[in-house]
């Protein structure tokens, strides 16, 4: 978290001097995000031997992590950027042997918003995904598909979420991040890892 805000400061998406990641109000658009992805986060967290540990301990077998590991930022009020409720199956079709591991990198409480998960949602496969009129900071300007919130009977659940948690789930659960109405920008990264035997998507 702390090389993430040092680098918003210097890009003038976090005022100087602060600690936490509060939001100068500079469009998120403006982001040079290849900087961040520079950043050695992926080791320090992903990579050290504890954490290995821990993810052969769930799979119970030696694990692939996937490379693509995502950076999550989003700021106050905006409904055009993030994720819609959707199934991470829809963009890995090889295999549902894999499992999501949404990692939060600050304290996320209600206000600010958070991985939602519709309860049971895995349960029923897959589902039909449209484009939604959400856009991605990502994939700069690529409308995401996701199912309607209307659409969803489940209900869904959440929590107040601290650093050192790891939210870990199927690839058939609905989830999507709830939106930030707090004065910070919300810092989390999610990764897919999956069974070392297991199909890999290209």
């Amino acid at each position: 978290r702390d090389d993430f805000v040092q680098e918003l400061q210097q890009q003038g998406f976090v005022n100087p001097g602060c600690s936490d990641p509060i939001w100068s109000g500079k469009d998120l658009a403006e982001i040079e995000d290849d900087r961040l992805y520079a950043l050695d986060y992926y080791a320090k967290l992903l990579d050290t031997s504890t954490t290995q540990e821990l993810f052969e301990r769930l799979f119970g077998e030696p694990v692939y992590t996937f490379r693509s590991c995502t950076l999550r930022y989003t700021v106050q009020k905006d409904e055009i950027h993030g994720s819609p409720p959707h199934q991470d199956h829809v963009y890995i079709r090889h295999t549902t042997d894999f499992r999501t591991f949404w990692i939060p990198l600050m304290e996320i409480d209600r206000d600010m918003g958070g991985l939602a998960l519709a309860e049971g949602s895995h349960k029923l496969g897959l589902r039909e995904h449209v484009e939604q009129d959400v856009y991605s900071y990502v994939l700069k300007g690529r409308r995401q598909k996701g199912v309607a919130l209307e659409a969803i009977a489940e209900p869904w659940l959440t929590a107040t979420y601290r650093p050192g948690d790891i939210l870990m789930f199927h690839p058939h659960l609905l989830h999507w991040g709830t939106p930030n109405r707090s004065n910070k920008i919300r810092l989390s990264v999610d990764v897919r890892i999956q069974p070392a035997s297991s199909p890999r998507s290209p």
